[in-house]
């Protein structure tokens, strides 16, 4: 599941052009804690660009819309939590 998951976001992240201050390079990480119901996704320290306007803000509507594509389609119920550095 955290693969899919990881894999689904990851083919989001690649897709839109860099925003400026973003790393070319951004691996998705997915982590599901022992207990709760909270999946928390990395996306490293230089996924945030330097000033994180409205083309920032689509890109993590996307990747939220992504996510609970996938817990839809799984029939899973996860919250996700988004941060950019571990």
């Amino acid at each position: 599941m955290e693969d899919d998951i990881r894999r689904a976001l990851q083919r989001v992240v690649d897709k839109p052009e860099r925003i400026e201050g973003q790393a070319q390079s951004i691996t998705v990480k997915v982590v599901v804690p022992d207990a709760g119901d909270k999946m928390m996704v990395d996306l490293g320290r230089g996924y945030k660009p330097a000033h994180d306007g409205a083309a920032f803000e689509d890109i993590i509507h996307d990747l939220e819309t992504t996510f609970h594509t996938v817990m839809i389609e799984r029939k899973i119920n996860y919250q996700i939590d988004f941060y950019s550095a571990i």
